[in-house]
């Protein structure tokens, strides 16, 4: 065992799984809520420069899938960052083709 890693191990045991789909995209990419059940949803588009480009507010009891359009975005690696009330923050990469 080593030493003080507990803490983070306890953080690591609440992972949400998120898919986001399809990946790569050339288009527009779905990032599945249903893991979030009645809770309110902050998703956050990042470019690799950490700059924010988009930010979709969501209620997933209202809505299981939430789409970001990357298609007028040029191709590279995108970060979305999944943020709900109560629960770590979930970043997933997407990688969009561009044209």
């Amino acid at each position: 065992s080593n030493g003080g890693v507990t803490a983070q191990s306890e953080i690591n045991a609440v992972t949400i799984p998120v898919k986001v789909f399809p990946n790569p995209t050339s288009g527009v990419v779905m990032v599945d809520l249903s893991a979030y059940a009645n809770s309110q949803v902050r998703l956050e588009i990042y470019d690799v420069q950490g700059n924010r480009l988009k930010v979709l507010e969501a209620d997933a009891a209202a809505i299981s899938r939430a789409p970001f359009d990357l298609s007028a975005c040029p191709g590279g690696v995108y970060h979305i960052r999944i943020q709900s009330q109560g629960l770590p923050d979930v970043v997933k990469r997407v990688v969009a083709l561009g044209d």
